[in-house]
């Protein structure tokens, strides 16, 4: 059995259908709040073949031993093979809750568009994935960091940076299909790496310096790029809040991280960290 990690990062969101989850990649290339890279990142030396996909290229990470290799999300449904086997489990303490950040103005700017999981993929989504069995959960949060909306009150809270799906499959390469509305499907194969154990995958939603490289800034005091999430909302507010960063008055004593740690976001330089750019949960 080979051990497999999803890794959501950036402007993701989690929605809820039925029991499960299914993971919404925005296409914000063209945003107004900062352009994201909607991405897929492997090891270089973890892949094992693909086809019909934009190719980002191979980039070396300063500062470590990584070779990374990315793709971008162009309008696709994502599927995964071989399937997993039951249960289908979730542990999402510190996700960021959308329903948190909506004005009075509009109470319900926290429900996801659920036309958008419908037919082809719309132009504002860049990729969607119903999540196969397996467990999902939070898997880095700064413990030295709160955040909280400006002006809806409420008390800060540490946010996760992202978000793991953890899943076993009986062999040693993990298959992604990528279907299109329009032209041939894509396919990525990922291999165990050398003298590793397991199979890891970045699924993000990155300013595009950000996806094969450490932040150079100090995380900034707020996160404007949370809006973009709102302009998937059953009722988009006028003016969604940016998040607001306060140092934590006591760290977090056990982060997830201290049991989870993944090779593609190590714990010396950061790969993935950026000024927040939480996953989010909709209603």
């Amino acid at each position: 059995m080979t051990e497999v990690h999803l890794i959501f990062t950036g402007i993701v969101g989690l929605v809820p259908v039925g029991d499960r989850l299914t993971v919404v990649v925005q296409d914000a290339r063209n945003s107004g709040h900062g352009t994201h890279i909607p991405h897929v990142v492997i090891q270089e030396e973890a892949l094992e073949r693909f086809s019909n996909l934009p190719d980002l290229g191979t980039h070396h990470v300063q500062d470590t031993d990584h070779d990374l290799r990315g793709f971008l999300l162009d309008h696709y449904d994502i599927a995964v093979t071989p399937s997993p086997a039951p249960p289908f489990e979730k542990n999402l303490p510190y996700v960021l809750d959308l329903k948190t950040g909506c004005p009075g103005t509009a109470p319900n700017c926290g429900a996801f568009k659920r036309i958008l999981l419908d037919g082809a993929v719309p132009s504002s989504v860049a990729a969607r994935m119903p999540l196969p069995n397996g467990r999902v959960e939070t898997t880095f949060v700064d413990p030295d960091q709160q955040w909280h909306f400006e002006g809806l009150g409420g008390v800060p809270v540490h946010l996760a940076e992202e978000v793991c799906h953890k899943f076993q499959i009986d062999t040693s390469i993990l298959t992604l299909s990528f279907a299109k509305n329009a032209g041939p499907p894509g396919e990525l194969q990922v291999r165990v790496p050398p003298g590793e154990s397991t199979i890891e995958v970045r699924i993000g939603n990155l300013p595009y310096d950000l996806v094969f490289e450490p932040p150079l800034d100090p995380t900034p005091t707020n996160d404007h790029h949370v809006k973009l999430y709102y302009k998937l909302s059953v009722n988009e507010p006028g003016d969604p809040r940016p998040l607001i960063y306060s140092a934590a008055p006591t760290p977090l004593p056990h982060p997830p991280q201290d049991t989870h740690t993944h090779r593609l976001t190590p714990r010396g330089p950061q790969l993935v960290r950026g000024p927040n750019c939480p996953p989010a949960l909709w209603v």
